[in-house]
């Protein structure tokens, strides 16, 4: 059974509080503005790979779905786009959830 979008939507705040990438002032409030060029990614970036951390926690983030018994394809792309903000990445996440096997 699918998460519904409360539900990803709070898996989606609590992964990244745990992390500690949202920058100061983020409130619960208005966490679902904060642009991924905000977030606390990458810093610094590794000279050889800059988005290292991005893709670490896109393996991370789905593997959050894998646990629930889901299956999400990567959110790499939006964690990279700085325009993008949590709320996109909340609804790509709900969007493309599915079954386990599904995806495989």
């Amino acid at each position: 059974m699918n998460l519904n979008k409360q539900q990803a939507e709070n898996l989606i705040l609590s992964f990244f509080i745990f992390h500690g990438k949202f920058p100061p002032g983020t409130t619960a409030a208005n966490w679902k503005q904060t642009k991924m060029s905000d977030m606390q990614f990458d810093d610094p970036p590794l000279p050889g790979n800059p988005d290292f951390e991005k893709q670490k926690l896109a393996v991370l983030l789905q593997q959050q779905f894998n646990q629930l018994g889901l299956g999400m394809i990567s959110p790499l792309d939006i964690l990279k786009e700085g325009t993008k903000t949590m709320q996109d990445l909340a609804d790509f996440c709900f969007k493309n959830q599915s079954a386990l096997g599904s995806i495989l």
